[in-house]
């Protein structure tokens, strides 16, 4: 029987200083005997100034050697009788909620698999929902279309903006992800 897990990352400010921010990995080790297939990959973001400029492009992109740095998340289990692999890791940007970042960065980087725009507020009246941004096309959901990871590969979620001002230091995000090890 396949484990299913899940992880979420900290609450990550966004950096106005940084056009590239790595937000999230996981990651099949090169040891592994394990396949990973990822159910669902998505990212929230809170933006909460308005934007005058090109909102933040979110980008998800497969890797094949481990990441460097990041802090090390929780894998949470839908059966509490299985186990995840130990060569199967997931980082993430902060080690808390709105904490210090710490530069978390694939370390060769293959072709961007899926990439969408995050949101822009025009203004900053009134209440914006945050939606799932999808950061692998919606089919992987279907149990027969899952993306899989072999060993010693990865899959990382990061924003980039193309000028300081597409991601206001008050940008909020966080990244959800469910997986199968077989």
């Amino acid at each position: 029987m396949a484990y299913t897990g899940m992880a979420s990352t900290f609450k990550t400010i966004g950096g106005v200083t940084q056009p590239n921010q790595y937000l999230f990995s996981i990651e099949n080790l090169a040891t592994s005997g394990t396949v990973v297939s990822i159910r669902r990959l998505l990212v929230q973001m809170d933006a909460t100034a308005v934007l005058t400029a090109v909102m933040p492009l979110i980008r998800s992109v497969r890797h094949g050697t481990p990441s460097a740095g990041g802090t090390t998340l929780a894998k949470g289990s839908f059966d509490l009788t299985q186990a995840s692999s130990t060569l199967v890791q997931c980082r993430g940007a902060t080690a808390s909620d709105l904490g210090t970042a710490v530069t978390l960065t694939p370390v060769t980087l293959g072709a961007v698999q899926w990439q969408q725009f995050g949101m822009r507020m025009h203004t900053a009246v009134g209440q914006v929902l945050a939606p799932d941004f999808d950061m692998l096309p919606i089919i992987v959901a279907d149990v027969n279309f899952n993306y899989k990871l072999a060993a010693g590969e990865g899959l990382s979620v990061y924003y980039t903006t193309p000028t300081t001002t597409s991601n206001p230091a008050t940008n909020f995000y966080f990244v959800n992800c469910v997986w199968s090890e077989t």
